[in-house]
């Protein structure tokens, strides 16, 4: 039976979508609304409180975001019990498409079960050994873990090579902190990860860009910077790159290696999405396995795993450059906080960390396949096991018009100035994980998409 409700928003501030969803949290707490209600059809609300449907639409987005309710195909929208809700963030009016993070998958009856299955592997560990100071570069235990999970890219790496990072971000500043000074020139792909480009800003090292193809870095590029420039390092994402998806062919990975070989230049990889391709077990061996005597090797757990465990594995050619390694880590973060590199490690050793992973790129795809039903083809550059897309934008928008037409709109994406190393171009990366739920996301491609069809990329001016 459909519950007669009707918000009362008229004292509530903020978008109309909002007060609604404001008032059901409300209804919920104070007991006018009840686990296992059925909520008005939406354009039957829109009627009853006199605004347009998608409004409506836009409100159960919300509330479903926030938990308070569950959307069951052909059956209408349901009241969750407040202590059914998986926990979410705080609410937001706008629609993230800007930072790149792995989806939400606590959400509706199969995310509950998922939630407890993590919260039951965090309630297990055993805290109190944790708390307190360890070596900089972790416990034996944790890194020889970290070699285990490393070892299904990386086959011979040892727990000596590994140091535990507190996040990818400061592996990669340890790593150029080791092989680059002020002055120094760090080779980089033309778009590259915003991380490294702030790092080199505030370190005084100069980043020189590689031109790019539909694989990646172009060998003859690399070949022709390292004459021109006393490269220390080139760092790279050859595997689901940020911005652009593009994932390197086996053959350029061996053109790659080989000119880095000849000029006796390091290599750093970033190979933060490789579970991503695991999962569906088509995954190429990453360029640091042709080179493993130069190469540093990344892999953090929160592109793959959750935001929310800051821990990266940092594997060094051999091991005294692990103990240097630790040094630094030492001098800039002290160590990773042992109780997340603890429960990394028993999230791999139990399963937790497989299973996760596996619901986090089911829900890539399904993301993935809406926004492929939703954008316009000619934009899109992607890989559909990645969780981001890079668009390209039509001539008549440039990118910052495009961004602010959006913004009025509560969505926010990344520009390509934020990965650029030389002049940009008129793109931007939407980061599919961002909005929390199916109902967010769909929502805010229709309108990226709406405006991608549109004729012009400026409102006319009549004097």
């Amino acid at each position: 039976m459909i519950k007669r409700w009707v918000p009362d928003i008229k004292a509530r501030k903020g978008p109309i979508y909002q007060r609604i969803a404001d008032a059901m949290a409300a209804d919920i707490s104070h007991g006018t609304l009840n686990r296992g209600d059925r909520l008005p059809p939406q354009r039957a609300l829109a009627a009853a409180i006199g605004v347009d449907f998608s409004t409506i639409s836009r409100a159960y987005a919300e509330a479903q975001r926030r938990g308070l309710i569950d959307a069951r195909v052909g059956r209408g929208t349901f009241v969750r019990h407040l202590r059914d809700r998986a926990p979410t963030p705080s609410s937001s009016a706008s629609t993230d498409f800007m930072v790149n993070s792995p989806p939400n998958v606590f959400e509706g009856e199969a995310g509950n079960t998922l939630w407890n299955e993590v919260s039951r592997a965090t309630v297990a560990l055993d805290a109190k050994a944790f708390m307190r100071y360890q070596p900089p570069a972790g416990t034996i235990h944790d890194r020889d873990v970290g070699a285990q999970w490393l070892r299904q890219r990386l086959s011979a790496v040892s727990a000596e090579q590994v140091l535990v990072c507190p996040g990818t971000q400061s592996a990669l500043l340890v790593v150029i902190m080791m092989l680059a000074a002020k002055d120094d020139v760090l080779c980089v792909e033309n778009l590259t990860y915003p991380g490294i480009i702030l790092i080199a800003r505030y370190l005084g090292i100069r980043l020189v860009g590689v031109e790019m193809d539909d694989q990646g870095a172009i060998p003859e590029s690399v070949d022709k910077v390292c004459k021109e420039h006393r490269v220390k390092a080139f760092y790279c994402m050859p595997t689901l790159h940020n911005p652009t998806t593009r994932s390197m062919s086996l053959k350029r990975r061996m053109a790659i290696a080989s000119v880095l070989s000849r000029h006796r230049v390091s290599l750093i990889e970033d190979d933060n999405y490789w579970p991503l391709l695991a999962e569906s077990g088509n995954e190429l061996p990453p360029l640091s396995s042709f080179l493993p005597d130069q190469s540093f090797y990344l892999s953090g757990l929160s592109k793959c795993l959750t935001p929310a465990l800051r821990i990266a594995y940092l594997a060094t050619p051999e091991k005294s450059f692990a103990e240097r390694a630790a040094v630094i880590l030492r001098a800039t973060a002290s160590m990773a906080s042992p109780l997340s590199a603890a429960l990394a490690t028993r999230w791999i050793e139990d399963g937790t960390a497989s299973t996760l992973l596996a619901a986090i790129c089911q829900e890539v795809a399904a993301r993935q396949s809406l926004a492929r039903d939703i954008l316009p083809e000619q934009t899109k550059h992607t890989d559909l096991r990645a969780f981001h897309t890079w668009l390209v934008l039509p001539k008549i928008w440039t990118r910052a018009a495009f961004a602010e037409r959006l913004r009025a709109d509560g969505i926010n994406i990344a520009l390509s100035d934020a990965f650029c190393v030389g002049v940009a171009e008129e793109a931007v990366r939407l980061s599919l994980g961002g909005p929390p739920t199916i109902g967010d996301l769909k929502f805010g491609l229709e309108k990226i998409a709406s405006l991608l069809r549109s004729d012009l990329s400026e409102p006319s001016v009549i004097v």
